[in-house]
């Protein structure tokens, strides 16, 4: 999908917000061969008759905001059937029975697969759901045969190829990389992050899910430089395969990205699952400040990581298509950045119709920049929050809607008394 495609994605988003009470419509189906974008992920090209995915990055749905990383994989997930004496069948006819693309939201779809290995009939119903940065898999087998005989392999490749490193975490759960250069020790990834600035592949996560007891032997088969990667599950009439992928900066974003990782492969996936998690890495902040109503404009200060990663402070990116979300209602924010030095502020505006304490998100991005180090176009964003006083309505004891609701009810009854006045003069005239 092209990045026009998601502005317009974006925008209709923006719309629907707009439309309050408007009647509800069913989502969408999915074309054959469409990408998916939840709120923080562009699952790209997902194939209705395959039901596989050919690769995801991530993408702010809110602002059309693409990230820095990619190529989690490359076509995920091919299934195949197999009979014990019997042999393997590729399944890549999915009949759809369901399917609903919400485009910034949970979009699902749903089908079934039957085929016949020397006479054994073997039904595998699919349904695959999107969530913000995570993508769920959840099959049920069935067959006129011994369940015990069957076994479902689903099969991909690591974006990363022979760069890719496997970190498992706990049984059938393990994190991504593509720091593998020849040794084993270069995937003991927390013994020696990446030296700063680094930016490659997005970081992964994978876990195979299977209930308690619910299969004779499953697993994943992986090795270090080696892009295939295979879960099995021998036995089992229901699983699940959750995976997920985390976007991060130069601004020490890999580091903060592998140990998020870390976290949510700690336990079950789906604890995690359909979290939005927005790219890691900063090294930016505006200073605590108040408001009222003055213009006011607010230095963004960058630290020691920017001036080390120097294509981002040598002039030469531009940071105005800033946004900042989470300002106090009546109050706009504008980035402006200096021609000569190239610093950069916040200016405010407007008059705050509310007061108290406020922790606006900026995001600062330039559009489509190719950038050397990483080698790709995108808008490359950075996210971080300040905390912002808003000050300047009457000091009434009131909240601003208070206040609001009482001066409106004043004029009500101004109004009220003028029109009493003038029916009683018209009725002594």
């Amino acid at each position: 999908m092209n990045k026009l495609a998601k502005g317009l994605i974006a925008a209709s988003s923006a719309l629907a917000l707009g439309v309050g009470s408007a009647a509800i419509s069913a989502a969408p189906a999915f074309a054959y061969d469409d990408s998916v974008v939840t709120q923080t992920m562009d699952w790209q090209a997902f194939n209705s008759g395959s039901a596989n995915i050919s690769d995801a990055y991530y993408f702010d749905n809110t602002f059309g905001i693409e990230g820095w990383t990619g190529d989690i994989f490359d076509t995920y997930f091919d299934t195949y059937a197999w009979y014990e004496g019997g042999g393997e069948t590729a399944l890549t006819n999915w009949v759809e029975d369901s399917s609903g693309l919400d485009n910034g939201g949970v979009s699902t779809w749903s089908g079934h697969q039957t085929v016949t290995i020397d006479t054994i009939d073997i039904t595998v119903n699919l349904t695959v759901t999107f969530d913000g940065n995570y993508v769920k898999y959840s099959y049920a087998v069935a067959t006129t045969g011994n369940i015990a005989l069957v076994q479902i392999n689903v099969e991909g490749a690591s974006g990363a190829n022979d760069s890719v490193c496997y970190d498992f975490t706990i049984d059938d759960t393990f994190i991504t990389t593509d720091l593998y250069d020849g040794s084993d020790s270069d995937c003991d990834v927390t013994a020696d992050y990446p030296s700063a600035g680094y930016v490659g592949d997005s970081v992964g996560v994978y876990q195979l899910m299977v209930p308690m007891g619910g299969a004779i032997q499953q697993g994943w088969e992986v090795a270090n430089g080696n892009e295939n990667i295979l879960a099995y599950v021998q036995g089992g009439a229901t699983f699940d395969i959750i995976v997920g992928a985390f976007d991060y900066n130069p601004l020490g974003g890999f580091q903060l990205a592998y140990s998020h990782a870390e976290d949510v492969t700690g336990g079950p996936l789906s604890d995690a699952f359909g979290e939005q998690t927005k790219t890691f890495g900063n090294d930016f902040s505006i200073a605590d400040a108040s408001y009222g109503g003055a213009e006011k404009s607010l230095p963004v200060v960058t630290g020691d990581a920017v001036a080390t990663v120097g294509y981002l402070n040598d002039g030469s990116v531009v940071w105005t298509d800033g946004k900042v979300s989470g300002l106090p209602a009546g109050v706009t924010g504008t980035f402006v950045q200096d021609e000569t030095t190239g610093d950069l502020s916040l200016t405010l505006s407007g008059t705050p119709t509310e007061t108290g304490s406020f922790t606006p998100e900026v995001v600062l991005y330039h559009p489509a920049l190719l950038l050397a180090l990483t080698d790709t176009i995108g808008d490359h964003p950075v996210y971080f929050t300040f905390n912002l006083t808003a000050e300047g309505l009457p000091d009434t004891g009131m909240s601003a809607s208070a206040l609001t609701a009482t001066t409106l009810g004043g004029v009500s009854l101004l109004l009220a008394g003028a029109v009493i006045l003038l029916f009683r003069r018209r009725r002594n005239a």
